[in-house]
């Protein structure tokens, strides 16, 4: 961009500084690369606004710490127990706003469950049918380690939003509608050991698509 000899010489003085102080590229590097990437595709902007589930394209939705999870097994006794522990302990410290408390609730023993996340979450009944028993988002500060009478704790609170589409009730029920074709699908290809699938929603969508 320049013929100057002047500014050539500036530049390069420049860039041989620039090069003293670089170093070689290290596996730790990468690893913290790839993670920031992860959470600027997690916090980019919304693309359109939305009335349904339907209206989001896998693409819309992938990378964003959105998940679908289903579950099949109750707490134990000793977990409700720690966690009763946790919400009276959240509210003696007034670590959560007074209106948060009545909107916790916990999932036993998933320890995979990814942190910072949103769960459209499903219970899988005894009879196979499946039933949305609400949006959850992740409060894993609240979380509990595995004690003698409980696995770890991973703490939640309601949702109310995806993307822009408001969750109520009767979103709930729509998304048992559409996604009804695909849990069991979903539960099989992604079921872990605790009895417990967590479904990258894109990966959802995906397979409503096909």
């Amino acid at each position: 961009m320049t013929t100057s000899a002047a500014d050539l010489r500036d530049i390069a003085q420049w860039f041989d500084a620039e090069w003293r102080r670089a170093r070689p590229i290290e596996a730790q590097d990468l690893k913290e690369a790839a993670l920031a990437w992860k959470r600027r595709r997690a916090a980019r902007p919304k693309v359109k606004q939305v009335k349904s589930l339907l209206d989001f394209a896998s693409s819309d939705v992938k990378d964003r710490n959105l998940y679908v999870v289903i579950w099949g097994e109750k707490a134990s006794e000793g977990a409700n127990a720690a966690y009763a522990k946790v919400v009276s302990q959240a509210e003696e410290n007034a670590q959560l706003e007074p209106a948060l408390l009545d909107k916790l609730s916990f999932y036993e023993h998933w320890p995979d469950l990814p942190e910072e996340s949103i769960l459209i979450s499903f219970e899988r009944h005894p009879n196979g049918k499946y039933s949305c028993d609400g949006v959850w988002g992740r409060l894993a500060e609240l979380d509990v380690g595995p004690g003698k009478k409980h696995g770890s704790l991973q703490i939640v609170a309601e949702h109310d939003e995806i993307l822009g589409l408001r969750i109520l009730k009767k979103q709930r029920k729509e998304f048992e509608n559409i996604l009804r074709p695909v849990l069991d699908d979903l539960w099989h290809e992604f079921e872990g050991p605790n009895k417990g699938a967590i479904i990258p929603l894109n990966r959802a969508l995906a397979k409503l698509g096909r």
